[in-house]
């Protein structure tokens, strides 16, 4: 999965608490990609992208690739339980200790 450099820029003014915890960009790009993957779809596109949520982000993705990110202020948080995260660390071998 590719991810755009303005996604990783939105990512740090968006979320300065989890980007200040990551010691690379590959760090941050692994916490947008658990994020697309343990997202859920909110909205599909007739261009072929699509929106997905996680808690109050919503990352754009087309053809394997995450154009866009936006926070919304809404009150449709999608939750992702610690657990859902743990074993998705632990299937791509990241688990912090």
């Amino acid at each position: 999965m590719k991810i755009s450099k303005n996604v990783v820029d939105s990512f740090q003014v968006n979320c300065p608490l989890s980007s200040s915890k990551c010691d690379s960009f590959s760090e941050i790009e692994y916490k947008i990609k658990r994020a697309v993957s343990l997202g859920k779809v909110l909205v599909l596109h007739n261009d072929g992208s699509r929106t997905l949520g996680y808690y109050h982000l919503r990352f754009v993705v087309k053809s394997n690739k995450v154009m866009d990110m936006f926070k919304t202020e809404d009150n449709k948080i999608i939750n992702v339980s610690e657990q859902e995260k743990y074993e998705y660390d632990v299937a791509n071998n990241k688990l912090i200790v």
